[in-house]
């Protein structure tokens, strides 16, 4: 069971992962929406394994199909599962918004189908792709599944994407521009691929002074999906807040949130398993392709909003003579502010300074402890800043 955002590369892994692993053809594909029922998918099934190729034949087929009880039904469907599993193949369904409830519970259909499939003694597979990851504590078969999710492409798998597509146009770009670029395609290879078409029948130089398409193409690519999820004020909120920042600790997105604990790790479980946001070295990302997405249906955070993060800040972290907060605090705090910055235009200079000079100090510190290896006890962030000749 694979789950990832749309266009995230799904298929292609699944494809290379089934063919080096298993040596399987992933395939036939059943678009799996709102609208189908076991019937929709005897009938891909019939049409995959049956021989008979006439409307009157097929109608037939699918009376007979229609007056057997819901679990013959499914008997019948697994059978022809089983039927092309047996041909060196592993069908696959894609889950378009109709095999989960709004808790991520399988519906009927699929529960009944896939508790089936696995009572049998050959070791045939059965591939599920879907947008969230699926809640299969209760299912009987759980124990059977495997479960993976596809997060974006990270800075290195999208630069060397960029140059391998830009290789084969025929696009010549310089170091400095496609690291620009990345910045911008949020590691989704479909908008890494428009980069390079686009370059390619407009120039680079063109992109480069005019990325608007970029990101409007993951914006209109999202946003339908954005509308249509089911989510809470405060899952909005965390949202809003990490479309901002890079990547904070679970503590800020408490005090951020204002939330306790408990619904914070639930909040971002629903988020994660949404593939909204990352959970990346005990740190949580939003993920990078939906960010202009949220940006253009829920809009960035206010002023009053903004003051009443650094306030909460300041006072958890920040407060007394003695204040250590961690690398990813001061990272979440920098990146707080330049986003007052360049949404609202207002920052607080004094505060800035100290802030970044704390955190430029951490970092020596930081960097100078992985190149020496010292065991020299820590020294409280002020004594050191202190203690350090200001530089310009």
């Amino acid at each position: 069971m694979l789950s990832g955002l749309d266009g995230i590369g799904r298929r292609t892994y699944l494809e290379r992962a089934c063919k080096d692993n298993l040596g399987l053809n992933l395939g036939p594909y059943f678009l799996y929406d709102e609208t189908k029922r076991v019937e929709d998918i005897y009938l891909w099934l019939y049409n995959e394994t049956g021989d008979l190729t006439t409307r009157h034949e097929i109608k037939e087929e699918l009376d007979l199909f229609g007056h057997l009880s819901a679990n013959e039904q499914v008997s019948e469907v697994v059978r022809r599962l089983r039927t092309l599993c047996s041909a060196n193949c592993l069908p696959c369904l894609v889950d378009y918004g109709g095999m989960l409830t709004d808790n991520g519970e399988y519906t009927e259909v699929p529960a009944k189908v896939l508790d089936s499939f696995v009572r049998s003694d050959e070791e045939y597979n059965l591939a599920f792709i879907h947008q969230r990851t699926p809640f299969t504590q209760r299912l009987s078969c759980a124990s059977f599944m495997f479960r993976q999710s596809i997060p974006p492409l990270d800075a290195n798998e999208s630069t060397v994407l960029l140059q391998q597509l830009l290789k084969r146009m025929m696009v010549k770009a310089e170091r400095v521009q496609i690291s620009e670029l990345c910045g911008y395609l949020g590691g989704y290879p479909p908008a890494i691929n428009l980069a390079a078409t686009h370059s390619k029948q407009y120039g680079i130089d063109v992109l480069m002074a005019d990325k608007s398409v970029l990101i409007d193409f993951q914006a209109n690519r999202f946003a339908g999906l954005m509308r249509q999820l089911k989510l809470g004020d405060k899952e909005w909120f965390v949202l809003r807040y990490l479309s901002a920042e890079l990547a904070v600790p679970f503590s800020v997105i408490v005090l951020a949130a204002d939330i306790s604990q408990k619904e914070a790790a639930s909040v971002l479980r629903n988020l994660i398993e949404h593939s909204l946001v990352v959970a990346l070295d005990d740190n949580y990302t939003l993920s990078s392709p939906i960010r202009y997405a949220v940006e253009r249906v829920k809009g960035n955070l206010d002023s009053n909003e903004y003051k009443s993060i650094c306030a909460k800040l300041t006072s958890e972290f920040w407060a007394g003579d003695d204040a250590a907060p961690t690398l990813e605090i001061v990272d979440a705090t920098l990146n707080l502010l330049r986003s007052s910055v360049h949404f609202l235009g207002s920052l607080d200079i004094a505060q800035s300074i100290s802030i970044t000079n704390i955190g430029a100090l951490m970092r020596r510190q930081l960097n100078s402890w992985q190149v020496t290896q010292s065991t020299e006890k820590p020294i409280q962030c002020r004594e050191r800043v202190s203690s350090t000749p200001a530089r310009a």
